[in-house]
């Protein structure tokens, strides 16, 4: 089909749902009380979540198709 196959897109859309679901809680209930926790580290946490959602994701399939 192209570069992605239609279940890595998935992947992709699940982890950034998860992703900014997480990143909306935590500016909400952290950014305010932690000093050093601006919206740029919310950012980059969010997307250290996406990639990590996506790559289990990955690891999950292959485990159970072997």
């Amino acid at each position: 089909m192209g570069l992605v196959s239609p279940l890595g897109i998935l992947f992709c859309l699940v982890a950034a749902l998860i992703a900014t679901n997480l990143e909306s809680v935590l500016g909400a209930t952290l950014q305010g009380k932690v000093p050093w926790l601006t919206n740029e580290v919310i950012n980059g946490i969010n997307t250290l979540i996406g990639a990590i959602a996506a790559m289990a994701m990955a690891l999950i399939l292959k485990a159970t198709s072997s």
